[in-house]
């Protein structure tokens, strides 16, 4: 269970970033409990922000349309795994460690 002010709410935390990937950080969602912790990042192909406001300018479209209105292919390219109660600070990731490959 997760626990705020040692009440329980939940078993499981999900938490998902969906936008910011025009601006060098890729889409990517966690799930998470007190003893696992796993984040999946997804491919970024956008082309950074400051050359699509140089094309909205250029071709008068609106810039938030383009900006926000894209969404990138769900392609995972990076993984990670950390088991919290061993390893809190999430400096191993289990994700090729081939004896984890059921938990991932």
């Amino acid at each position: 269970m997760i626990e705020v002010n040692n009440e329980s709410i939940r078993d499981y935390l999900f938490t998902e970033n969906l936008w910011s990937t025009h601006f060098g950080n890729p889409r990517c969602e966690s799930v998470q409990n007190k003893q696992w912790k796993y984040i999946r990042y997804y491919k970024n192909e956008n082309i950074s922000s400051k050359n699509v406001k140089a094309i909205a300018k250029d071709h008068n479209i609106n810039l938030t349309k383009l900006l926000y209105g894209n969404q990138d292919p769900q392609i995972a390219v990076y993984e990670e795994l950390y088991h919290l109660k061993t390893d809190p600070k999430e400096k191993n990731n289990l994700k090729n460690n081939l004896d984890y490959n059921k938990k991932l």
